[in-house]
């Protein structure tokens, strides 16, 4: 990633980054934010299901699921976790996760969630490139229906 670790900026009571700071990396780099770490419109509430679109959504591997017997569109283990050890756990795993914000167990992403689906949904994480609209859209229906460990 080079440049600095963390966040460049301070997060706002609701949950979105003030100001026009970037999730560090120098300015114009890939991941910086520019200007654009204002918290914006993406990620800032409402859910796919508020906008009366179909809730299902794709695995990371863009197979389709439907509804578990427990109600939950979005599976932790098999959909969440995976998308996240191939995007994020290189950085935010380990004993040591940049910034302080592990993405490796179940535990540290319920803790972390509000907050990577902050940088998720606004384009900043991960440095390399923002994830595909349907994992933003994954990620997000996950947290929408509690977050649930299944």
């Amino acid at each position: 990633m080079g440049g600095s670790s963390g966040l460049g900026g301070v997060l706002s009571a609701g949950g979105g980054f003030g100001g026009n700071s970037s999730f560090g990396g120098a300015a114009g780099s890939p991941g910086s934010g520019g200007s654009s770490g204002s918290g914006g419109s993406s990620g800032s509430g409402g859910s796919v299901a508020d906008a009366g679109q179909d809730t299902r959504v794709g695995t990371p591997d863009g197979s389709s699921s439907g509804r578990d017997s427990g109600g939950s569109t979005v599976r932790f283990a098999t959909q969440i976790q995976p998308m996240l050890n191939q995007n994020c756990t290189s950085c935010h795993g380990g004993s040591s996760p940049q910034a302080g914000i592990g993405l490796d167990s179940y535990a540290k992403v319920k803790t972390n969630a509000t907050l990577a689906n902050s940088a998720i949904q606004g384009g900043f994480m991960p440095p390399g490139g923002p994830l595909s609209a349907a994992n933003q859209q994954l990620f997000q229906a996950w947290i929408t229906e509690g977050m649930p460990n299944n």
